[in-house]
């Protein structure tokens, strides 16, 4: 369930919309993992949407296991953006500031739509604290997408002043 790459008759269908998913999907579960499994699931039933999702949950292990995810998802995009349309990427605070920027300079090369969902009720307190260097990369990154969706209202007022373009996007369906 990881990878779906696509096969020639999928890329040759002009009507479909090809996305590329990078995020947590279960196990463990989790909230962002159910959101983002869920989106998949939703988009898999579509006939028009073809699918390309890169898991970034680490099962277990430490920074050794997160360096890997993160490795593994970056080359997903790198080898498997230039065939898709949009490359959507969700992720908690965490991934955000550290994989967040790299996906962005990916996209951007590939020059694909990027949009990110920022899950976590708290990542504007986390953002507030870290230093000026970071929130720099951040604001010109991750935060420079269109849009940038995240998960609580006070989140989307915290950020008017930092994204380019930032919408609350509940949890909740």
């Amino acid at each position: 369930m990881r990878f779906r790459f696509m096969t020639r008759d999928d890329r040759d269908e002009p009507n479909r919309l090809r996305v590329m998913i990078v995020g947590p999907l279960p196990p463990p579960i989790g909230g962002a993992t159910l959101r983002v499994h869920d989106l998949v699931q939703t988009l898999r039933k579509r006939t028009d949407v073809d699918l390309e999702v890169a898991d970034t949950c680490r099962r277990s292990g430490g920074w050794a296991s997160a360096v890997w995810v993160a490795c593994r998802a970056l080359l997903m995009v790198a080898l498997r953006g230039r065939s898709v349309d949009v490359i959507t990427f969700h992720a908690n605070e965490n991934a955000s500031k550290f994989l967040g920027p790299a996906i962005y300079v990916l996209a951007r090369g590939l020059r694909k739509p990027l949009i990110v969902r920022a899950f976590g009720g708290n990542f504007d307190q986390q953002f507030a604290s870290l230093g000026r260097t970071i929130q720099w990369v951040m604001r010109r990154t991750y935060l420079n997408v269109d849009p940038c969706l995240v998960q609580t209202r006070r989140m989307e007022c915290y950020f008017e002043g930092y994204a380019r373009r930032v919408a609350w996007f509940s949890t909740y369906t």
